[in-house]
């Protein structure tokens, strides 16, 4: 019955018109958030959510007013799980709402925790893709929001600052293939956090991207953001090849601008110039140079050991040993 009064007596105050002071500030304990001064709540929308879940219908967050007075302004629509008045009181603009045990939802299309506006929706049942405002933080907009997963899923958006722009990562290789054309972070608040040491997927900090992987003066790109092995310091290499949309350079899988052969695949060698002093030089290589990706003939020797002159490579150890051949395909990077 008593709260009954003290709620009736402040609502007796609707149509007074009353100062506002923006920025409430709370004392938390568990689903409780107390004020005990003057303030406004920062947006049209805005509220206390609280919820078992991300999905969850129910809203347990709780309100006690100890003092001062919360003004709802004639634009606002606040949700509140629960409203005590211990103290101060509660002052409704004409045109103000207050929505007792209703949610707040942003639209979450892809689930990935980043959303479509930070804009929430004021409703009693769960929207599709719709996440509750609870399990937002930190909130920020998604580049696009038919992209979810984590890196190595593909394709993801990266946020860098300096400037403030949106990154591709269309393979998610973490890898980025320079700004999407006249992008630019939405929320700044959460831009600000990712630098180019440290950039962020959809909008929160991802440490795996680093400052090698964003492009900009002193960094490369990504030459083939449709391909995972295609990427700044690949360090395997390939018989295959792909396009590659930056040095056009089908087998710069490194993305350095020239076509590395693989050191291990060396053009075949035997040099018995030093048998006079029972020393030669022998490798397994291909027998002519070999474009990358293409197939060569691989020739590999036997019958000797490399680096040693000995009669089994004939008679005063002059001749090259026997050798076999197989076909083998260029790898380069």
């Amino acid at each position: 019955m008593k709260f009954k009064l003290l709620l009736l007596l402040a609502l007796a105050l609707l149509l007074i018109p009353r100062s506002v002071e923006a920025g409430c500030t709370f004392s938390v304990n568990g689903d409780a958030n107390t004020m005990v001064s003057s303030c406004s709540f920062d947006n049209d929308i805005d509220g206390i959510d609280e919820g078992a879940d991300a999905s969850s219908t129910t809203n347990t967050g709780e309100l006690r007013i100890a003092g001062g007075t919360l003004t709802i302004t004639a634009t606002q629509q606040i949700s509140l799980g629960k409203l005590t008045l211990t103290g101060g009181s509660l002052a409704i603009i004409d045109g103000g709402r207050l929505a007792i045990g209703k949610t707040l939802w942003y639209i979450d299309a892809d689930q990935d925790s980043y959303v479509t506006s930070l804009t929430p929706q004021l409703l009693a049942a769960k929207p599709v893709g719709g996440i509750r405002k609870a399990f937002l933080t930190p909130l920020g907009i998604d580049c696009n929001d038919n992209d979810g997963g984590a890196a190595g899923a593909g394709p993801q958006h990266v946020f860098r600052t300096s400037p403030q722009q949106c990154y591709t990562d269309a393979d998610g290789d973490t890898y980025t293939n320079g700004p999407e054309a006249n992008s630019s972070c939405i929320n700044a608040t959460t831009c600000a956090a990712a630098t180019k040491a440290s950039a962020s997927s959809h909008g929160a900090l991802m440490a795996t991207y680093t400052a090698g992987r964003l492009r900009d003066a002193a960094t490369a790109t990504d030459c083939g953001d449709g391909n995972t092995n295609a990427h700044p310091g690949q360090t395997v290499y390939y018989s295959t090849s792909f396009t590659n949309t930056v040095t056009g350079l089908a087998y710069d899988w490194n993305c350095s601008g020239a076509q590395e052969k693989d050191p291990s695949q060396p053009l075949y060698v035997c040099n018995t110039t030093g048998c006079a002093s029972h020393v030669f030089t022998i490798s397994n290589g291909f027998s002519a140079a070999t474009a990358c990706g293409a197939t060569g003939t691989w020739t590999t020797y036997a019958g000797a050991v490399a680096g040693t002159c000995t009669t089994t490579i004939g008679g005063a150890g002059t001749t090259c040993p026997a050798t076999s051949a197989t076909t083998v395909a260029q790898k380069c990077r």
